[in-house]
């Protein structure tokens, strides 16, 4: 388990302080506004530092109620904060690992007087790797009955990931339930009935799906145990029969042979 704990309010060094002095523990230290080391913080057991001086946060004695505070109480949690993020995109990521990355990711020779053995790192939390692109389908035929085509949307490739991460759409998810075909519709070769429903969740930002698991959980939240992000090769038909009744537009879906998709 990752541990980050505050390196205390001493001034002096954090390997006079517990928890902070224990091994593989993330010993974070306070900056003020202007990432000089707050007068209070401790130094030398230090791994990372963070802001920690004038910190508005939720206080304990209401639930709208707000308080502005220092200490290295309220640096640790930033750290913390940061490593959750990081293991939430990572979650078999060792302790060593995800010091390792907070490490690489922090800010270097930013605080002013650090102290003596400090590590002068100021922590950077950077937005989740934006790594949805260029994979979208679209509602190609929707039937009164409640039977929808979908497939390759002819304004984007997915073979180069020419829709950004940054853009917002909905996400297509499948529910695959065994349901017979309706008449009229192929249940062989590419572009069959696929034997389920479609639906689309509200508009997500594409550096949202940072993984296969984080786009099912999406649509599983939506639409309830069993859906998850519609997941297609390419194949020759680039499409498929389902039931559903779907806007027109595009949707976030996975191609799982291409090079726009990391998650192979």
């Amino acid at each position: 388990m990752t541990v980050v704990a505050a390196a205390g309010n001493e001034n002096h060094n954090a390997d006079r302080s517990s928890p902070a002095r224990a091994g593989g523990v993330i010993s974070v230290s306070a900056t003020d506004g202007s990432d000089t080391r707050a007068s209070f913080g401790n130094y030398g057991k230090v791994d990372m530092f963070a802001p920690g001086y004038g910190v508005r946060t939720a206080w304990l004695d209401a639930d709208n109620q707000y308080n502005t505070v220092s200490g290295t109480s309220f640096s640790a949690p930033l750290v913390a904060g940061a490593a959750a993020l990081y293991l939430q995109r990572n979650p078999s990521a060792s302790p060593g690992a995800v010091a390792s990355a907070l490490y690489a990711n922090a800010t270097p020779n930013k605080v002013s007087n650090p102290g003596p053995g400090s590590a002068n790192r100021l922590l950077f939390v950077g937005a989740p790797p934006a790594t949805h692109a260029g994979m979208t389908w679209a509602r190609l035929t929707q039937r009164s009955d409640g039977v929808v085509q979908v497939g390759r949307d002819a304004t984007t490739n997915a073979y180069t990931g020419d829709t950004p991460a940054t853009a917002s759409l909905p996400v297509l998810c499948i529910r695959i339930d065994g349901r017979r075909a309706p008449a009229g519709i192929p249940t062989t070769g590419f572009g069959r009935w696929a034997g389920g429903a479609v639906a689309v969740t509200p508009a997500i930002p594409g550096a949202q799906l940072t993984s296969l698991a984080a786009a099912d959980a999406i649509c599983a939240a939506q639409f309830g145990s069993g859906w998850r992000m519609a997941e297609f090769h390419d194949g020759g038909g680039w499409s498929l029969w389902a039931s559903g009744n779907l806007p027109a537009g595009r949707f976030w879906t996975s191609i799982n042979d291409q090079p726009a998709n990391p998650w192979n």
